[in-house]
């Protein structure tokens, strides 16, 4: 957030790797917009072009992570809660035996209402 920024200029944005590249991840980076369907040995998708395909499906994420260590030393978890998100896929599709091959996504947080809020952390404490 720039420094004299108002709340409404807020911008939040999460950014990952699927690095499983199945035809499921293909369509969660997609925003939902894919049919996936399939046969004995063999799975599909299909790319809607409907009316409907161009109005976004907005998801949530739940980020499971490490917070800072308990005061007995022990491992603590942080859970974030990013309720209302759509993606920006990078749908790349490059073999190369050097690289592990991945969806890059990142995805725009936005808001939900005054009574539910877009971000929320949750650390363990004991």
């Amino acid at each position: 957030m720039d420094v004299g920024a108002r709340l409404t200029e807020l911008k939040a944005m999460v950014t990952t790797k699927l690095s499983e590249m199945t035809l499921a991840n293909l369509n969660t980076a997609m925003n939902q917009i894919m049919t996936i369907g399939g046969g004995s040995g063999y799975a599909t998708a299909d790319l809607q072009v409907t009316g409907a395909a161009s109005q976004p499906s907005y998801a949530a994420l739940l980020i499971d992570g490490w917070a800072p260590t308990l005061s007995t030393g022990a491992p603590a978890r942080r859970r974030i809660i990013v309720r209302k998100v759509v993606s920006t896929p990078k749908a790349t599709f490059s073999f190369d035996k050097k690289t592990q091959q991945s969806y890059d996504i990142s995805w725009g947080c936005f808001y939900v209402s005054n009574s539910i809020l877009p971000i929320h952390i949750v650390d363990q404490q004991a």
